[in-house]
């Protein structure tokens, strides 16, 4: 098992129903842990309060990157080391959502699966569900891009599909 980490710089693109797009920025850390990537950071959002994310990316490839790459499957090094002018892409097995802190919620994206939690906030608590379309990984120069598009239900009530996409480098 590799503990490596590694200080990043984060760009998280959201886009609702295809047209209304945010863009935040900020930092964090990237580490291994038991052939799952991970990505700890505090929440740029200020609605959100204090509250720190961690996402889990379970790759569904590992073996693929780990041959074109030269490095060992899920690895820090395979997700920003990698030199390459290729692009390398591969799906994602499952992306877990972690949030604590002022707003508190386990979401699971699993392509072809739906899934429910109850999401925590300061004022209150929501039932969101997602099901979840596609998730990939892609690499080139040195970064990675971890991207994910979901159908979005909170209380009951349809709010769109959304479309995420996380560009990760390292930090300078």
């Amino acid at each position: 098992m590799n503990n490596h980490k590694k200080n990043v710089r984060i760009r998280i693109e959201s886009t609702a129903n295809g047209s209304s797009k945010t863009v935040q920025k900020t930092t964090g850390i990237l580490y291994e842990r038991s052939g799952s990537i991970y990505l700890r950071y505090v929440e740029p959002d200020e609605s959100m309060g204090k509250t720190t994310t961690v996402l889990r990316i379970r790759p569904e490839a590992a073996e693929f990157i780990s041959n074109a790459a030269g490095a060992q499957p899920g690895s820090v090094e395979t997700m920003l080391g990698l030199e390459t002018n290729r692009k390398i892409d591969f799906r994602v097995q499952e992306l877990a959502l972690n949030r604590f802190g002022d707003a508190k919620m386990n979401q699971r994206f699993i392509p072809g699966k739906e899934q429910t939690v109850v999401y925590s906030m300061q004022h209150g608590q929501l039932e969101w569900k997602v099901f979840t379309y596609k998730a990939k990984t892609e690499l080139l120069r040195g970064q990675a891009a971890i991207e994910w598009e979901y159908d979005s239900w909170f209380a009951h009530e349809y709010t769109g599909k959304m479309r995420i996409r996380i560009i990760v480098q390292p930090a300078e």
